[in-house]
């Protein structure tokens, strides 16, 4: 009986050591996604907003999930209808990639500063890409 209770307690440590390293390791993330994505005011996302002045600058804001290291994001902005411009015209293109693997939800924002004057009164939209595919896109409007 007492030669068993070595192998026995050797066991026991052996299940309680494994069971201690699964419950410190991190589970497997899962896809790089892109959520939350709206309009706002400021790049921390504080006053979203589908509407703008002339004058003011644009942010787009979202949170990214388990970003991996050299995801491509890019922001396609365009007008609408604006008058003289078309019906759709793409006015600006921005593109950023991962440096780093982002594990848990970050916020990224992508932004314009209007330095040309007043932006012309009219519907806008944001496209937002993720390795090349099309995840979302966020209307807004310069009133």
């Amino acid at each position: 009986m007492f030669k068993k209770l070595p192998m026995l307690l050797a066991v026991v440590a052996l299940l309680a050591a494994g069971l201690a390293c699964n419950a410190v390791l991190p589970s497997t993330p899962g896809p790089t996604s892109i959520s939350n994505a709206r309009t706002a005011l400021d790049q921390d996302g504080n006053n979203p907003t589908t509407s703008f002045a002339p004058s003011d600058d644009f942010y787009i804001v979202f949170d990214l999930n388990n970003g991996k290291l050299d995801d491509a994001i890019d922001a396609r902005w365009y007008g609408e209808e604006n008058e003289g411009d078309g019906p759709t015209f793409m006015f600006y293109e921005q593109n950023y990639s991962l440096e780093e693997a982002v594990a848990s939800a970050q916020t990224v924002y992508f932004q314009i500063y209007n330095t040309d004057g007043d932006w012309p009164v009219g519907p806008y939209k944001v496209e937002l890409y993720l390795n090349g595919s099309l995840v979302q896109t966020v209307d807004f409007e310069v009133r």
